[in-house]
């Protein structure tokens, strides 16, 4: 009986080896497919972020000298915003969303390091201000929100480039396998 469990295990670990041709095509394939998910990815960060936009451009659109912010809209709580210049905060935020999808479409390793240092600032103004004017809580998060997408497409574009990289390292492992 041990003999025929052994004999089992032995048949179940054989593994069939790919030839150099086939390494290459499955990497090949590999990287179209990363590539193609990646310019997905992109796609998709670049729309959240246009339509992120849009709450900016109707802060700009109102009238009144303390609009009301957008997504406080949403709770039964209307609040106004406290900054001094909310119109010139909400160019401000829209500047650093349009550095942030910027620096994403061009990534951020081949962007020029004050690009993505002009994101960060820009996007920080705004909240500083709003804990220096004691805003709610609903206010920190909507002037916020260009800072949350800048992390988020760090983190996204971290995550491309740690697939990449791997993707690399197994295209140069397969010449340490050749002839297996």
């Amino acid at each position: 009986m041990e003999g025929l469990h052994h004999r089992k295990k032995k048949e179940e670990e054989r593994v069939d080896y790919l030839d150099e041709q086939e390494q290459s095509e499955l990497i090949e394939e590999l990287k179209r497919q990363n590539d193609k998910a990646n310019v997905n990815i992109k796609r998709v960060l670049v729309i959240m972020g246009v339509i992120t936009s849009v709450l900016y451009i109707s802060l700009l659109m109102d009238t009144d000298t303390h609009p009301v912010i957008p997504i406080s809209q949403i709770s039964s709580h209307l609040t106004p915003t406290v900054l001094p210049h909310p119109k010139l905060s909400a160019t401000l935020n829209m500047f650093a969303m349009a550095m942030s999808i910027f620096t994403l479409l061009f990534g951020l390793t081949d962007a020029p390091i004050y690009q993505l240092m002009i994101a960060l600032i820009t996007s920080l103004v705004v909240p500083i201000q709003c804990i220096y004017f004691h805003s709610s809580t609903i206010e920190l998060v909507y002037w916020m929100i260009p800072l949350l997408q800048l992390l988020m497409y760090y983190s996204a574009y971290r995550m491309m480039k740690q697939v990449q990289d791997h993707l690399d390292e197994l295209e140069k492992s397969k010449y340490n396998f050749k002839g297996a």
